[in-house]
């Protein structure tokens, strides 16, 4: 006999089919709770695509600060190193 089983008596009818009803509440809970969120992203982003016009305004002033660098020249763009002081 399995030592995990020993102390374990079998279950009643009446225990199973309460057993089975709150699992089924669990997984009926568990999948609105599944649906809820999914439901909030679906409206937070067509939120977000119902105003492209608002992106390209507050983007309209942005420019580079210079051109492109080349794949392993120099730091990132935006990265700039310090300016160096030098004390005489």
């Amino acid at each position: 006999m399995n030592e995990f089983n020993q102390y374990q008596r079998p279950l009643t009818a009446a225990e199973v089919n309460a057993r089975k009803k709150r699992n089924t509440a669990l997984a009926i809970i568990l999948i609105a709770f599944m649906l809820l969120i999914f439901g909030i992203s679906v409206v937070k982003l067509q939120g977000g695509i119902a105003r492209p016009q608002d992106w390209q305004e507050e983007t309209a002033g942005w420019q580079l600060d210079e051109a492109p660098v080349e794949a392993g020249e120099g730091p990132p763009p935006g990265m700039e190193p310090a300016e160096e002081t030098t004390s005489e």
